[in-house]
């Protein structure tokens, strides 16, 4: 018999076990895919986003802009 998911009291810890813990002795039957897309307006998000993007030489930064530029097309799409 499968072990049963525990309770969390974080998302931090919900990410600790997700990262340490064997799966495949849980029971996921009642697990729902999520998709999580984080809050661009967080510092922390853009923060990182920044470090990124400062590592990156000339031509693979003209890239991700472009690939920025392009998305953000979207993002106006669902606002209408």
């Amino acid at each position: 018999m499968k072990k049963k998911i525990p309770s969390f009291k974080s998302d931090r810890e919900a990410a600790r076990f997700v990262a340490t813990a064997n799966l495949s002795r849980y029971d996921l039957s009642g697990a729902k895919l999520m998709r999580l897309v984080p809050d661009a307006r967080s510092r922390s998000v853009r923060r990182r986003v920044a470090k990124q993007i400062a590592r990156l030489d000339r031509q693979s930064e003209d890239d991700a802009l472009k690939w920025i530029e392009a998305v953000s097309a979207f993002d106006a799409d669902a606002t209408r």
